[in-house]
């Protein structure tokens, strides 16, 4: 009711009623993304509050790791019950703005990728039955992204190839009204063992030349006759990515 009363003090009391002993992480935690957040928006821009800028002051400033390891020390200091479901809810917030079920990073090249970066690249193989998300997808292809801010490139890795099979790779812009999508799709006409696929789609097809983030559908399919996305069995796999462009401005 003191319109006087100093606010440093007035959080400093709010933080150690709350959280009880993980009080003292949940402060680091809390100034830490306030400093992002002021470094990141820029009220010139026309940036609005939303959870793409929340991802982008957190991931692409590189500080995911940072800030994780504060909640991960507040949920090991919590001495309450009471904190530590505060302390579990601001990670279950923090999660959700960082995308990180579905979060990747895409490394930046200085132009189309070799042989060196492929092999720098993470691969990733977290393929899932369409129709059923809590199922991992069984002899999935592995998908490794990188970009130049003028293409994103795509390969796909299938180590038990066979003919017939079918990869493809859908893009779409985030953060935009757009609904313009990018499609590239590749199948396995003679394959014996380890069957690579790489595409390149160029950014500006979907208007995202510069963005920070994009949104991903790759397809695999195994062989079959019938070797059209549209209409594909539900046992078709699967990965739904959130796309984070390293390097963008």
């Amino acid at each position: 009711r003191d319109p006087d009363q100093d606010v440093g003090r007035l959080r400093d009391e709010f933080l150690r009623r709350a959280y009880h002993g993980a009080a003292e992480s949940m402060r680091r935690y809390y100034d830490r993304t306030a400093e992002l957040w002021r470094g990141n928006w820029r009220r010139e821009s026309g940036a609005e509050l939303d959870t793409s800028l929340a991802r982008r002051c957190i991931l692409l400033s590189g500080a995911y790791a940072e800030l994780g390891g504060y909640l991960d020390e507040a949920e090991r200091t919590a001495d309450h019950p009471v904190s530590l479901e505060l302390v579990r809810r601001a990670r279950g917030a923090f999660d959700f703005i960082c995308g990180t079920s579905t979060r990747i990073s895409c490394g930046r090249v200085p132009a189309e990728p070799t042989e060196a970066d492929w092999a720098r690249a993470a691969g990733h193989s977290d393929f899932e039955v369409f129709g059923h998300r809590e199922r991992h997808a069984a002899g999935a292809a592995s998908v490794s992204l990188l970009h130049d801010g003028r293409r994103l490139y795509v390969r796909f890795s299938q180590a038990d190839a066979v003919p017939g099979d079918i990869v493809a790779a859908r893009v779409a812009a985030r953060g935009t009204t757009d609904a313009m999508s990018a499609m590239r799709l590749a199948r396995a006409e003679k394959a014996e063992g380890t069957w690579t696929a790489t595409m390149s789609i160029p950014l500006a097809e979907i208007g995202a030349e510069g963005a920070a983030r994009i949104s991903g559908l790759f397809y695999n399919r195994r062989g079959g006759e019938h070797l059209t996305l549209r209409g594909l069995p539900f046992d078709n796999a699967r990965f739904y990515p959130d796309i984070f462009l390293e390097g963008a401005e």
